[in-house]
């Protein structure tokens, strides 16, 4: 389905621009011409139906080129997190059963080091054209082609998209073509987004948001991409960025809310009157920040809310929007949702309980997990973890979460894959992974309560995590304790203000560093 849109796309406007990145601008035909090339290469490689290929590559036209090359070929997309380390990258290409991954120069070894070190064959392509081991990205781009045109069924798996669960490793997620398709065209008429739209993406392509809202949606629409390149650290690249919204027209852009305080905070500003739609998700944004955003620029701030196994779920469209940090608005025209009690029973409006949600975007279920499944999708509804309420006219307020998840800048850290990771440590007894506000910028950053042996030390265990974990899920803090508290059921309490009664004093914490 959506490569008979890059087909649509090429054939009534070839010559409108569907990518633009840097300097280089890419027409709807010269993508689709790419897109059937890879997908010739991919096949000539034994790529075929219900192959995984993982993506590890920066927000780019070769990621996008990569994942309707792959859909071509009735494969499945794997996209990876670039911030990834070798051992991380390792679990995914063995939990999805990987055979193949693209990725860019930067990530190569990464990839590489991952693939050999699997018990089953991956092969390797790369952008980087004299990389070792590995197919040059632009052979692809020279093989024949393969016509996008090919039947798939709708209930082909398009993507694996894996989300931090409430426990242990992150849980894959498929989502089929018709799911994607369903998540995209909502988004697209909602939005009303069309020919005319220009949408800036600065949101990471490997994220479901990023996906659909700015590869899927400017597929489905026909509108104009301005990926932006080089985006980090964005605090050093917000005055470019500001250029590029004002100098492109920009009409749309979603962004999780560090990149609109960045933008507050910048010394320079920006003509942004054709943005028509502004909207943040990922994270909590303050009310303060919305204000001083609109106050700046002269455009509201709207809220979004969605989840990796449903997609986008609700979004602020109000003529006059509400005040961010409190309602995230009302459910896209496909989507149910309902407050429920303990019991499983509907609450009454303002009542507060557990956000669940109906869709016809929504994953079968996590790959594997019938167990985790039997708690988190009960017959056509996703237990998503979240508390909400909803008012009189169906908007949503998000309240909090039901789930043990740490919100690092927008991206979500299951503090038990953590654990899971000090428990590696040898002199690492036992550990309790809680977020704590972060006290150089908004958000949370991750901490560490850690029972250890004598002879362990707190800067050793963090670089111990660094090396397995991406730099936003390794712990910025460390504390060691005399024990973990429990409450009288004999269940951890993650309560900071309980765990800091544990932490051992400074002659207890030397003897643990010293051995004695």
């Amino acid at each position: 389905m959506f490569l008979q849109l890059l087909q649509r796309n090429a054939d009534y406007h070839p010559n409108d621009i569907a990518i633009v990145y840097g300097d280089e601008s890419i027409t709807h035909a010269e993508m689709l011409d790419r897109v059937e090339h890879v997908a010739g290469g991919l096949t000539a490689m034994g790529i075929s139906a219900g192959d995984k290929v993982a993506l590890l590559l920066e927000n780019s036209p070769e990621f996008i080129i990569s994942f309707f090359a792959v859909a071509a070929c009735r494969a499945v997309n794997v996209p990876l997190n670039i911030e990834f380390k070798e051992d991380e990258v390792k679990f995914y290409l063995t939990d999805a059963d990987v055979k193949c991954v693209i990725a860019d120069g930067q990530r190569m070894k990464t990839a590489s080091g991952a693939a050999s070190s699997v018990a089953h064959d991956v092969s390797l392509i790369s952008t980087n054209p004299v990389a070792q081991n590995a197919t040059p990205f632009h052979e692809l781009l020279a093989a024949e082609k393969r016509s996008t045109a090919a039947n798939s069924s709708l209930d082909d798996d398009i993507i694996y998209i894996y989300s931090s669960g409430s426990t242990g490793r992150p849980k894959c997620a498929p989502r089929t073509v018709v799911q994607y398709w369903w998540e995209m065209d909502d988004v697209v008429k909602c939005l009303d987004l069309g020919r005319s739209d220009t949408i800036f993406c600065v949101l990471p392509l490997f994220h479901n948001w990023g996906a659909v809202q700015c590869m899927l949606t400017a597929a489905g629409s026909g509108a104009k991409l301005v990926i932006f390149k080089n985006p980090n650290p964005f605090v050093l690249r917000r005055q470019s960025a500001l250029k590029q919204l004002e100098s492109e027209g920009v009409t749309i852009f979603p962004a999780v809310p560090f990149i609109f305080e960045h933008l507050v905070e910048c010394s320079k500003t920006a003509d942004l009157s054709n943005i028509r739609i502004c909207y943040t998700g990922g994270a909590a944004a303050s009310a303060d920040m919305a204000e001083a955003f609109q106050e700046k620029f002269g455009i509201p701030l709207r809220g979004h809310y969605g989840c990796t196994e449903v997609g986008a779920m609700t979004i602020d469209l109000d003529p006059i929007p509400s005040q961010l940090g409190k309602s995230v608005g009302k459910p896209l025209p496909g989507v149910q949702v309902q407050i429920l009690d303990d019991e499983g029973q509907p609450l009454p409006p303002n009542e507060k309980g557990e956000v669940v949600v109906r869709s016809r975007a929504m994953t079968r279920g996590y790959l594997g997990l019938d167990e985790l499944n039997q708690q988190a999708f009960r017959g056509d509804r996703f237990y998503t973890g979240d508390l909400g309420s909803l008012d009189e006219d169906g908007r949503l307020f998000l309240l909090g979460r039901k789930k043990f998840v740490i919100d690092v800048v927008g991206h979500k850290v299951d503090p038990f894959e953590v654990e899971d990771v000090l428990a590696e440590h040898e002199l690492v007894q036992d550990s309790v992974v809680i977020g704590v506000p972060n006290e150089v910028g908004d958000g949370d950053m991750v901490k560490a309560y850690v029972l250890a042996r004598p002879g362990c030390d707190d800067r050793e265990l963090m670089a111990f995590c660094r090396e397995r974990l991406a730099n936003f899920k390794s712990p910025q803090s460390i504390d060691f304790i005399s024990e973990l508290p429990k409450n009288h059921l004999g269940k951890l309490i993650r309560k900071r203000e309980v765990l800091d009664q544990y932490v051992c004093s400074d002659d207890t914490t030397q003897a643990l560093a010293g051995g004695l």
